[in-house]
């Protein structure tokens, strides 16, 4: 059965810096715009915004200042979700100290917020050259290579990373999910045990270590992870979400329907919650109520190809065959060549009497996947050949 997982993604911002001023005459009562600026006195972005304008309209700094106080207003943007005004002020800190590694990161970091990978990388490489050893460049890019799926380099910038900072628990965590990605689960596993030895109350660590003993199908572990995930952060859905479909394997429905519903009241706009919950009612022989949250998924992704693929089986199971039939259709002509999918549509097919069409998809499903038995089976049974 086809499956989705949660991979966190963790971005790590530069560190604020102090900026100095010329001092005035007068006593200044509570924080300085200086202060304010930097983003200390528990300042808002838009109260630190504010103090930076003024203190880059006072045209009284030094250049030096002049480039922190842009960084701090674009640090404060980009905490405001203004990424292109975040931008602007990167690029101001550039022009005026085009060498400083810091205000590269911090425009790679604002430029990964709009999703321009590219340019991100090409901002950590420049701070990479200015800095061979800046860790949190290694690891930014390596998270936006295995972006890009990009895993080889990926887990090249982690290993630099490591190599920097030995002792940083999410480089290992991150490591780990790019080996995962690359079916390396062992390696995977490794990073994980590192990352948690580390930092024993990282729960995402055991999230992701839960993931792939859930992968391997060690169902025990992966319970003992996601429940000690669970206990370090209870409001994360994805969690709940994966606890859910490791109960739902073991066929602990009932438990595995009250993390689908905690997963969705925490996010209630994530599709694949719904999939997966619609998946244990379909388990249960709870057919309508499977078909309500596949709809609900489709409605959240209207290309959602899992969701029409579960949302084919329970029409199936229940004998709407000419919908389980209209849904096989779209997930063929979302997926090229799914074995799975071709072989589902055979067997509705194979339902509706159309036994041409039901040999030319099970032969093709049996063609892409010779491992899988459903196909050969129907084609036994109508008397032919794969």
């Amino acid at each position: 059965m086809m499956r989705m997982r949660c991979r966190p993604i963790i971005i790590s911002l530069a560190a604020a810096l102090a900026i100095s001023a010329a001092p005035t005459a007068a006593q200044q009562v509570g924080p300085s715009n200086e202060q304010r600026c930097a983003g200390q006195a528990k300042t808002d972005p838009q109260a630190q915004v504010s103090a930076c304008t003024a203190l880059i309209d006072g045209r009284r700094l030094s250049r030096r200042s002049l480039a922190v106080a842009h960084a701090n207003r674009g640090r404060a943007y980009l905490a405001m979700r203004d990424v292109e005004r975040a931008i602007g002020d990167f690029n101001q800190a550039i022009r005026l100290e085009p060498r400083s590694a810091s205000h590269l990161m911090n425009r790679a970091i604002a430029s990964d917020a709009k999703d321009d990978i590219p340019r991100a990388i090409a901002d950590y490489d420049a701070a990479i050259r200015l800095d061979p050893n800046l860790a949190a460049a290694y690891y930014n890019r390596g998270l936006d290579h295995r972006r890009l799926g990009d895993l080889n380099q990926a887990i090249a910038d982690f290993d630099q990373a490591i190599r920097i900072n030995p002792k940083d628990p999410a480089a290992y965590n991150n490591r780990g999910i790019a080996y995962a990605d690359r079916g390396e689960r062992e390696n995977a596993i490794a990073d994980y045990d590192q990352a948690i030895k580390l930092d024993p109350k990282f729960a995402l660590a055991y999230l992701n270590r839960g993931l792939v003993w859930q992968a391997r199908k060690d169902y025990p572990r992966a319970l003992t992870d996601l429940d000690t995930a669970i206990k370090l952060a209870p409001d994360n859905a994805a969690a709940y979400n994966a606890r859910g479909v490791t109960l739902d394997a073991t066929g602990d429905f009932d438990r595995a329907l009250r993390d689908f519903d905690k997963a969705i009241a925490l996010a209630p706009g994530n599709a694949s919650f719904y999939d997966n919950r619609g998946n244990v009612w379909r388990n249960k022989g709870r057919l309508t109520r499977a078909v309500e949250d596949y709809d609900k998924a489709l409605e959240l992704v209207p290309d959602f190809a899992l969701a029409f693929y579960n949302r084919a089986q329970a029409y199936y199971l229940a004998g709407r065959f000419r919908e389980a039939l209209a849904d096989a259709d779209r997930v063929a002509a979302l997926t090229a060549n799914s074995a799975s999918a071709l072989s589902l549509r055979g067997l509705i097919q194979e339902k509706l009497g159309a036994r041409e069409a039901a040999i030319t998809d099970l032969r093709r499903a049996a063609a892409l996947d010779p491992n899988l038995r459903q196909p050969l089976e129907a084609l036994q049974r109508l008397g032919v050949q794969p």
